[in-house]
């Protein structure tokens, strides 16, 4: 009798197993909306790194050094595409610049005295806003491209620096800050070439650094370096 019922119960076990039916299902590969986000999709965004120099002197009375010159730039960009060849972004970021200032007879800048070395140094907040164009193969990854930009500069700090070896052999520093004779804002254009993550860069900046009552001549307007972008 035991075995009887063991047998009922197995086989009506049976028959509710294969009743089952699948009600509902989902195949996440095939359901998931796609992402708008990457290299080379609607959006992507940043970090970067840049490093560069100062080319050439706009005016007599001040002469830059290039190899005691640089600029260092920090930032974070965004990118949004307009279709597979065209996009534009914003960049956002901190530089830092140093002119290195050329000690001979014609210097006015501030001031006709001769140091061993002098050097003004700024700190500025930058917003640029640029066009985009890539080229050749387009995936999603950032292949050959040229960026078209106008950015707005805000100084937030700027001192002179100068050193001078005495004739007892001692080394004197001084710093100037609060130097009045800087212009609230500056604003300029730039070119990128790049390819992946890395770029050419050349800025042209507009506008004067002094203001005009200062009668200071301007330093060098041109700046070019390297760019590595963080993704």
């Amino acid at each position: 009798m035991k075995n009887i019922l063991v047998l009922v119960f197995i086989f009506t076990l049976s028959i509710g197993l294969n009743a089952q039916r699948v009600l509902s299902s989902q195949n996440l590969a095939v359901d998931t909306i796609p992402s708008e986000k990457g290299p080379n999709k609607k959006k992507f965004s940043h970090f970067y790194l840049g490093l560069g120099t100062f080319i050439g002197n706009e005016e007599a009375g001040v002469e830059v050094n290039p190899l005691l010159s640089r600029e260092f730039e920090f930032g974070y960009r965004t990118k949004r595409a307009l279709n597979r060849h065209l996009a534009w972004g914003l960049d956002f970021s901190f530089r830092s610049q140093t002119f290195g200032i050329v000690q001979n007879s014609s210097k006015m800048f501030p001031n006709n005295i001769q140091h061993d070395k002098e050097s003004l140094i700024l700190a500025n907040a930058n917003l640029g806003m640029y066009t985009r164009i890539s080229f050749g193969k387009v995936g999603n990854y950032i292949g050959k491209f040229m960026d078209l930009g106008v950015e707005g500069i805000v100084p937030m700090s700027g001192k002179l620096y100068m050193k001078n070896e005495m004739p007892n052999g001692n080394i004197v520093k001084t710093e100037v800050s609060k130097l009045t004779y800087l212009n609230p804002y500056n604003y300029g254009a730039y070119v990128r070439f790049g390819f992946t993550r890395y770029a050419i860069w050349g800025k042209y900046r507009l506008s004067d650094m002094f203001t005009e009552d200062s009668g200071y001549p301007e330093l060098s307007r041109i700046s070019a370096g390297i760019q590595i972008g963080f993704h």
